[in-house]
């Protein structure tokens, strides 16, 4: 009974060490652990694959990130066209109160202007009608109208002192009619002021709820980019721990034994064979060192992890005190001094086009009819693969998958 359970404990303590086939939802609920776990350099085989799962669920993680982050700025983008055209609006009717003020003001004094007339009209026919009353009570005004020539003259100076009279009322009535237009152009005026400082009331208030959504909107964009930042760096420092386990656990496992290693008559030789075989078992990452992913790294950084298969050659002369320059595997084919096979040493480069023109591959010759590459699948591969790494391999079969090219010195 205690040998069967201690079975069961062993078991049990081998799936929470080594997990296998565990899920994203198991990766969310215990992040912290899988940091921890996936952060050492010295993970088992079944830990690293469990933590390239991991890696793969945190770069599905980045991009949800990255997805949240592109909303957001597209959010932002909209709140901004949208605050740029409420604040067009505001200005726009900020200008018409003003026109609207200056009409009204102008309204009030044309007001102010007739009502002073009228009171000026109005006070001289009163004068003047009191003066014909004083005139008609007097022999004079009837000496006016009776020392007429005739009849029709006689009604004639009484008709013209009646017109008269009219003509003033009527050019009262005028007044008056104009002074109840303006009021009524004033009162309109008015409602269209009023109208038009509750409209800029309204955008004010719209301009204050799109600013707090754009600043919330901020919020959270600068919350993602942080979140994304801090991923990014958890990230690589799994992808390195992974990378360093996967190169120790491989120094000698079949992807070729640095034992197939045959030093040459050339120091330096040697020493980019033997460079480059310290990085036995680094992951194959398109562009590194030196260029994409591997900016980071650089070729004169001696501790650089990933490799593509011209950025290991340059790498290694570089530490080797070779100053090369970073180019393409076609490049390299045309650099240095060609040799022979017969001469092949530890250190020399080969190049490889399948029988094509163009060069695709490269590596370098450690002796013993040995090559050593950074074995990849070009832009696609980014450290994402296990067995896509720096590996040693045979020539021969090298050269019946690839096809040889030539074989260079370039030291």
């Amino acid at each position: 009974m205690k040998k069967i359970l201690v079975t069961i404990i062993a078991i049990c303590l081998l799936i929470v060490c080594f997990p296998n086939n565990v899920s994203a939802d198991d990766f969310a609920d215990d992040e912290d652990y899988y940091y921890t776990l996936c952060s050492s350099s010295t993970l088992s085989s079944s830990q690293i694959d469990t933590c390239r799962d991991f890696s793969s669920y945190l770069t599905e993680k980045s991009d949800d990130l990255q997805d949240d982050i592109d909303d957001a700025e597209d959010e932002l983008d909209s709140l901004e066209t949208s605050l740029t055209s409420i604040a067009s609006q505001i200005e726009e009717t900020e200008t018409a109160i003003e026109e609207q003020e200056k009409q009204l003001e102008y309204l009030n004094a044309s007001i102010v202007n007739l009502e002073e007339d009228i009171e000026t009209k109005e006070d001289t026919i009163k004068e003047r009608m009191y003066a014909m009353q004083s005139y008609m009570n007097s022999d004079s005004f009837l000496q006016f109208i009776f020392s007429s020539s005739s009849f029709s003259d006689m009604f004639s100076r009484i008709s013209s002192i009646n017109e008269l009279t009219a003509y003033d009322n009527e050019l009262i009535e005028s007044l008056l009619l104009d002074k109840a237009q303006l009021d009524d152009q004033k009162d309109l005026m008015s409602e269209t002021l009023i109208s038009l400082e509750a409209d800029k009331e309204a955008q004010v208030t719209l301009q204050a709820e799109y600013n707090a959504l754009f600043d919330e909107q901020l919020a959270l964009l600068e919350s993602a980019t942080a979140s994304s930042d801090a991923l990014s760096d958890d990230m690589k420092i799994v992808e390195d721990a992974i990378s360093a386990s996967f190169a120790a656990l491989n120094t000698s496992s079949s992807t070729g034994s640095s034992s197939s290693y045959e030093p040459g008559d050339s120091e330096l030789g040697n020493a980019i064979a033997e460079l480059a075989i310290s990085k036995l078992g680094c992951l194959y990452w398109w562009g590194a060192p030196g260029g994409g992913y591997g900016d980071g790294q650089g070729l004169d950084n001696p501790n650089a992890i990933y490799f593509d298969c011209s950025g290991l050659v340059a790498w290694a002369h570089r530490q080797a005190g070779v100053s090369i320059v970073r180019t393409t595997a076609n490049g390299y084919s045309k650099m240095g001094t060609a040799v022979s096979y017969s001469n092949l040493q530890a250190g020399d480069v080969v190049t490889f086009n399948g029988g094509s023109g163009t060069v695709f591959h490269i590596g370098i010759y450690i002796g013993n009819g040995m090559v050593i590459h950074a074995s990849g699948y070009g832009s696609t591969t980014l450290g994402n693969k296990v067995n896509e790494c720096v590996k040693i391999s045979s020539l021969a079969s090298l050269d019946a998958a690839l096809g040889v090219c030539n074989y260079r010195r370039l030291y």
